[in-house]
C-alpha cells in the first residue's frame, strides 16, 4: 500500500524548514554519457528554488528522475515524503510537472484537453475550469489546443499540472518563448502558488527572471552540483564590489597604492573605482582617503549579479 502525503497532512508535522525535495547521491548515465553524477540537493516547504544550468547539464534528466519517468542508477530520491525510485506512480499525486515542450491533443478544444486529464484524478468541469480561470485560459477553453500561441500552450500546460492540486511543482524552462508580457504574468503567478504554500522547482536558463522569484538557487554543471544556497547568502560569500568616487578625482596611481590592501582588484569605471574585496570596508576606505587629503564624494557596495555568480561557478568547475 502506497503512502499518500497531501499537504494538508503537513498542517500537523512538528518540525520546521521541511525538506520536500530531497536528492542524495543520484547516477544516471546514457551509455557512455555520466548525464547525472552523484548529485545531492534538498528543497525547503513553500521555496522557490532556482535549479540553473547550461544546456546539458542534466536540468531535464534530474527533474524526469524527480517525476519517476526516468529511473536513476543509483542513489535516492524523496518527493513530499514519497520514495520516488521505490514508487515512481505515486510521486505524480503530489507533484505536477510542466515540461518544456509540453504536449496536447491538438483537434481536441483546451477544455477537453483539461477534461481528459482531469478524468484521472477523479474531477470534472467545474475544476478544469477553475483552474483555466486562475491561468487566465477562461476565455479560451474553446479554440483547439493546435492553434495556440506558445505562451497559451504554457498556461495550458500548468493548468494541467495543477489538476492533482500538487504540493510539489516542477517548472522546466517554464517561461521559453515568451513574450515579455506573458513571462511577467507567468513570474506573478508562480509567486501566487509559493505563497499559497507550494513548493517549486524553477529549471531556467534565464537568469534575471530567476532572481525575480526564486529566494535560493543550485548550480548544476556536467551531472553535478557546484553550488546551492540562498541568493544574498552566496553573493555575499563571493565578497564586497566597493564603488568609490572622490574630490579631487583619484589618480590610478594613488588608487592603487591606497587601496590596494583593502581589495582583490581595482577597476577603472567611468570616473570612479570599483574594488573588489573580500569584506565590506567601505568605512577604511573612507578613513584611508581622508588621510590623505580626498574627500569621498560617493561610495556604495554592489551585490555580484546573479549572472556574475553563475559564470565564475561554472567557469570554476570546468
Amino acid at each position: 500500500m502506497f503512502l499518500l502525503i497531501t499537504r494538508e497532512s503537513f498542517k500537523y508535522c512538528s518540525f520546521k524548514a521541511y525538506r520536500v525535495i530531497e536528492v542524495e547521491e543520484l547516477c544516471k548515465s546514457y551509455g557512455s554519457l555520466k548525464a547525472v553524477s552523484n548529485l545531492s540537493f534538498s528543497v525547503k516547504e513553500g521555496e522557490v528554488f532556482g535549479f540553473l544550468g547550461p544546456n546539458g547539464a542534466g536540468k531535464t534528466t534530474t527533474l524526469n528522475m524527480l517525476m519517476g519517468l526516468v529511473v536513476p542508477d543509483s542513489g535516492r530520491i524523496t518527493v513530499a515524503g514519497v520514495e520516488v525510485v521505490e514508487h515512481p506512480l505515486e510521486v505524480r499525486r503530489v507533484a505536477g510537472y510542466l515540461p518544456e515542450n509540453p504536449g496536447f491533443y491538438p483537434w481536441m478544444s483546451v477544455l477537453q484537453n483539461m477534461l481528459y486529464f482531469a478524468d484521472f484524478y477523479g474531477l470534472g468541469r467545474a475544476e478544469a475550469e477553475e483552474l483555466l480561470e486562475l491561468v487566465g485560459m477562461a476565455g479560451h477553453s474553446h479554440r483547439k489546443a493546435g492553434e495556440l500561441s506558445k505562451g497559451m500552450r504554457q498556461r495550458l500546460a500548468l493548468a494541467q499540472a495543477l489538476l492533482n492540486d500538487p504540493e510539489v511543482l516542477l517548472l522546466d524552462e517554464p517561461t521559453s518563448g515568451l513574450d515579455p508580457e506573458g513571462a511577467a504574468e507567468f513570474r506573478e503567478l508562480v509567486r501566487r502558488l509559493s505563497r499559497e504554500g507550494r513548493t517549486i522547482l524553477f529549471s531556467s536558463h534565464i537568469l534575471p527572471e530567476v532572481t525575480e522569484v526564486c529566494r535560493s538557487v543550485g548550480i548544476i554543471h556536467r551531472g553535478r552540483l557546484v553550488v546551492q544556497g540562498e541568493l544574498k547568502k552566496l553573493s555575499k560569500m563571493r565578497g564586497f564590489r566597493v564603488v568609490v568616487e572622490t574630490q579631487p578625482p583619484l589618480p590610478q596611481e594613488d588608487a592603487e597604492r591606497l587601496l590596494g590592501r583593502f581589495a582583490r582588484r581595482i577597476e577603472r569605471r567611468d570616473g570612479s573605482y570599483v574594488l573588489d574585496c573580500p569584506e565590506d570596508t567601505r568605512a577604511s576606505i573612507s578613513r584611508e582617503l581622508f588621510r590623505h587629503g580626498y574627500a569621498v564624494t560617493e561610495i556604495h557596495a554592489e551585490s555580484p549579479s546573479l549572472e556574475e555568480l553563475y559564470l565564475e561557478v561554472v567557469r570554476g568547475s570546468e
